[in-house]
Formats: C-alpha cells, structure tokens, sequence
C-alpha cells in the first residue's frame, strides 16, 4: 500500500523531491504508527482469546471457580493497562486520521469541481483514506470483539458459576477509553464520521476563497508540490 501510495505520488506530480516529500510528511509518520497499533492490536487479540477461553470454561462447569475468576479479573486489568499504554497514540492517531482524511476528499472534491477527471490522483487520495481507515479499525476492532465476548451469554445451571457469573457482571459495562475521550467501541465511528463531515464543511467553506492556490493549481497541495518540484 506504501510503495503503491508513493508509485501514484510520482506518476501525478512527476517530482523525486515531491515523492520525497510524500514519503517523510505522509509516510514514514504513518509507518510508525502502523507497526505501534500492531503491538496494541496483538495484544488486544490476545486478551480477547484468553477471554473466549475462560467464558468456555465458564460454560463447561468443570472449573476452580477461584481461580476462573482471579484470570478473569486480571485479564480486565490487561484490557484496562493496555488501553492507557497505548492512549496519547490512538487519540492522536484518530485526530490525525479526521484532518488527513478531511484534506483527501477536499482534494478530490476540488478536481470533481475543476472538472479535472486525473484517475492517478483520485486513486492516490483513496489510497490514503483506506490507509486511514486501517488504522482506525485496528483500534476499535480488538476493543469491540472484547466487549462482545464480555457481553456473551453462558448458559450454566450451576449455583456457584451464576454467582461467579455475577460478579463478573460488573465488568461488562465497562468499556476502555483513551485519555477519557474515546471509548474504543466500533460506534465510536459514528462520532468519528460526524467529526470528519463538520470538518469538510469547513474547508469546503475556505475553498471557496481560494486560499493558498496559485500557478494554476487546482488544489492547495499541488501548489506545494510544485514548490518542491
């Protein structure tokens, strides 16, 4: 996905020193955030196994009940340190995915507007929204399939494992958030979105003035680039 941002980069401003640009501004940023989110995300997927396996216990009967428990409650503290290892990078992260991802659709909307069909560069915005995204659902996904299996119904007929049960109920309310602003929950994406609209309104609101364009550039990026080229 790199190498092809990079390949449409240099097929559409025709600059080495522009690619250069692409590559230290957009993409080794979003390589070292990538391979952060994949520590949270094994992590994650890790906790959400070790959790599938104990609710399986839960419903087998044939378990110490003490020490089910004990695994359970600790394995929430791993959710819960985690989540605030990895907090500043996932709200960041998300930020940044609203502004960059705002300032790809103002790109393509301004060559839709200029009657500019360039396949290349639409390609190339797309490419970096669906990078966006990405990052976005290695975040919230781990965190949603844990809820989900906190939230499963085990079936147990058994006295004690309702009552073991029960105590863990408390936890399934409880969803991990990141610096106390996002909740790590696939409908945080809803809030994401409505973020990301009211932020195209506004620069769709400053791209009527033209702000920042010149030489002919359809957009404000292409007259940076044709500084650097």
């Amino acid at each position: 996905m790199f190498s092809m941002g990079l390949l449409f980069d240099y097929l559409h401003f025709g600059s080495f020193y522009g690619t250069l640009f692409s590559l230290g501004a957009y993409l080794l940023p979003n390589m070292f955030a990538i391979m952060s989110l994949a520590q949270y995300y094994a992590g994650a997927v890790l906790i959400y196994k070790l959790q599938k396996k104990i609710n399986l216990m839960l419903g087998s009967g044939n378990v110490n009940l003490e020490q089910t428990k004990h695994l359970y409650l600790q394995l929430d503290d791993c959710v819960r340190l985690i989540t605030r290892s990895y907090a500043l990078l996932i709200v960041t992260n998300v930020f940044g995915s609203i502004n960059v991802t705002s300032l790809q659709l103002l790109e393509i909307y301004q060559y839709v507007q200029a009657n500019d069909s360039n396949i290349i560069y639409m390609a190339y915005n797309v490419l970096w929204i669906l990078l966006q995204l990405c990052m976005l659902l290695m975040v919230l996904c781990p965190s949603e399939r844990i809820k989900q299996e906190n939230e499963s119904s085990v079936l147990v007929e058994d006295q004690q494992l309702t009552r073991l049960r029960m105590l863990t109920l408390g936890q399934k309310k409880i969803v991990p958030t990141a610096c106390g602003i996002l909740k790590l929950e696939l409908s945080s994406l809803s809030s994401i979105f409505v973020a990301l609209l009211s932020f195209m309104i506004i620069l769709i609101q400053f791209d009527s003035a033209k702000l920042n364009k010149h030489n002919g550039a359809v957009t404000a990026l292409d007259s940076i680039y044709n500084s650097k080229g």
